[in-house]
């Protein structure tokens, strides 16, 4: 199993962890904020607490585990990107994708994108790097998401 974290630790990221449980192919370590108390329970998952781990400086340490960002707005997720990349050399961004959603085979997701539950991407779409395709969202063909792109935000 892959372990992995999340960043951000707001009602977006307790979203991008349900998925993440779901697909149950992770081991998630909890999550990275460093505007939520160091210990603080984010969420409960049979019977079991996960925590904000505190900010980068407390995960530096950490070996083999890749992350994804749990923020839904697209300006935050370019920042923590780029603080992320700026502390932690060449760090491994997962991408996120439901066994909810409906792809069509030719689709291109980027890294660090994250496709939550009911979405539907017709033939030809490409989704870029670190983009969130929410809830029930609906693209249709040859569509491209750049960078840091979204649907369905807030």
């Amino acid at each position: 199993m892959k372990k992995i974290v999340i960043f951000g630790a707001g009602c977006h990221a307790k979203v991008v962890f349900s998925e993440i449980v779901n697909l149950k192919q992770y081991n998630i370590l909890g999550f990275v904020d460093e505007f939520s108390e160091k210990g603080k329970v984010i969420t409960k998952y049979k019977n079991k607490n996960f925590k904000n781990l505190g900010g980068l400086k407390n995960i530096i340490k950490l070996k083999n585990y890749c992350g994804v960002i749990g923020v839904g707005s697209n300006h935050l997720r370019k920042k923590i990107y780029k603080q992320v990349n700026r502390v932690l050399k060449n760090f491994r961004w997962e991408k996120i994708i439901s066994k909810n959603a409906m792809i069509a085979h030719n689709v291109q997701i980027g890294d660090g994108s994250v496709i939550i539950s009911n979405c539907i991407i017709n033939s030809g779409t490409r989704i870029e790097k670190h983009c969130l395709i929410n809830t029930s969202s609906s693209i249709d063909h040859d569509n491209i998401f750049e960078d840091f792109s979204g649907t369905g935000l807030v």
